[in-house]
């Protein structure tokens, strides 16, 4: 990505020297009007470039989708190893030590919540309770990611989430086309997502800790209300990705 951001940049250069010569000969020595708006017109595609330049990604998206591949696959094996069959509790960033959305595997399908009330070690393995079976692995998951882009956003409240997710999802990751939020009456969220260009690939740690897009909807549920949450179920067909999120 760095070649295509360095193309942009000399050509910005480029133009910009060229129009400012245009306008500069054309307009004092021949008082050409066309070709001085050549020059002009040389000068605004420059600008157009050099901020091409700035608002291209650091890195690319396959380089991105690597390294996605390779850590969530070192997760994928680490939970096979330990036998967990619990689903991922996700954590706002106030009971974690991170300062960011993490989310929690349980080691014990029989978890108490209510010793989720401080903030856990920044720690692999971790205990969140005073018993010997309150043991779970902190993992940090794409999820994780939304408290960085949206540091200077204030996500709290339930009125939130979904501008969050849109700014997140459509505006900064460019990774889905729309973002729907509505509550049900039992206070479980469920978030419609139409065209989603993420690949559906079934990968099994998908299974506890759910997909890419899940993962952001839930960290970002997580952190809107400041509560430990859960996926409660992904559905998906042609149209759209319904995600059901609820209180863990």
């Amino acid at each position: 990505m760095h070649r295509y951001k360095n193309t942009y940049f000399y050509l910005a250069v480029a133009l910009l020297c060229a129009g400012v010569l245009f306008c500069l000969l054309f307009y004092l020595l021949n008082r050409s009007i066309p070709l001085t708006a050549v020059g002009a017109s040389m000068l605004i595609l420059g600008l157009v470039c050099l901020a091409l330049a700035r608002s291209l990604p650091r890195i690319s998206p396959e380089t991105g989708a690597m390294l996605l591949d390779t850590s969530m696959g070192n997760i994928n094996l680490l939970i096979e190893e330990l036998g967990l069959r619990v689903k991922a509790i996700y954590l706002p960033s106030s009971l974690t030590s991170s300062g960011k959305p993490q989310a929690l595997l349980p080691l014990s399908s029989d978890i108490d919540t209510k010793w989720l009330d401080r903030p856990l070690p920044q720690r692999l393995i971790v205990k969140y309770g005073p018993n010997n079976e309150n043991v779970g692995i902190l993992v940090s998951t794409p999820g994780s990611v939304s408290a960085v882009l949206l540091a200077a956003e204030d996500i709290s409240g339930m009125d939130a989430i979904e501008s969050s997710l849109t700014h997140v999802l459509v505006g900064l990751l460019d990774a889905v086309g729309g973002v729907r939020v509505s509550q049900s009456n039992d206070g479980d969220l469920t978030i419609r997502i139409s065209g989603s260009r993420l690949d559906g690939e079934n990968v099994a740690l998908y299974e506890w800790l759910g997909t890419p897009l899940a993962s952001i909807v839930a960290s970002i549920a997580a952190e809107a209300m400041d509560k430990p949450v859960r996926i409660l179920e992904e559905t998906q067909n042609k149209k759209h990705i319904d995600i059901r999120i609820g209180v863990a």
